[in-house]
């Protein structure tokens, strides 16, 4: 889970954005699968966990105004 991203002219502190592409593009080169929430829970129910590739799901706190920017 990523709680809020650094935004330096707005004197935000945060997870830095290059570090974000950085792991997306490690994780995507390493054949993980990206997942949305709905999707790793769907797994969970059906049980169906380890028969599935490596896969990872997380979230941003969407409730700063700065997100949208």
């Amino acid at each position: 889970m990523l709680h809020r991203f650094a935004t330096p002219d707005g004197g935000h502190l945060g997870h830095d954005p290059k570090r974000l592409r950085a792991t997306l593009s490690y994780l995507r080169k390493s054949k993980v699968e990206l997942l949305d929430v709905d999707q790793v829970v769907s797994r969970f129910i059906s049980d169906d966990v380890a028969s599935n590739p490596p896969a990872v799901s997380f979230t941003v706190d969407d409730g700063y105004a700065d997100l949208m920017e």
